[in-house]
């Protein structure tokens, strides 16, 4: 538990705690600040992951599919090559 902990008792429909809407500005201030120190407001981002996930794998296809082009290129392909037989020759 935190250290910034506020306890809140739920309503049986779950939507708000109870008193809610009769909390003033401070309060609700207090409430968001201990919500927000706590990591819990800044956790109720469940859809960001996806998208987040989503852009990485658009990303690394881009990135792969662009290596792949150069690698595959004559001049990359020779320029390997003689890096490699030069490395492997024993002159």
């Amino acid at each position: 538990m935190s250290k910034y902990f506020v306890p809140l008792i739920m309503t049986g429909d779950g939507d708000k705690p109870d008193g809610e809407e009769h909390m003033s500005v401070g309060d609700r201030l207090l409430k968001t600040w201990c919500l927000v120190m706590d990591g819990d407001f800044l956790r109720r981002e469940e859809g960001a992951t996806t998208a987040e996930y989503a852009v990485v794998l658009v990303a690394a296809t881009s990135f792969a599919a662009v290596l792949m082009a150069i690698l595959k290129s004559d001049t990359v392909r020779n320029l390997l090559t003689n890096i490699i037989s030069k490395a492997l020759s024993v002159t």
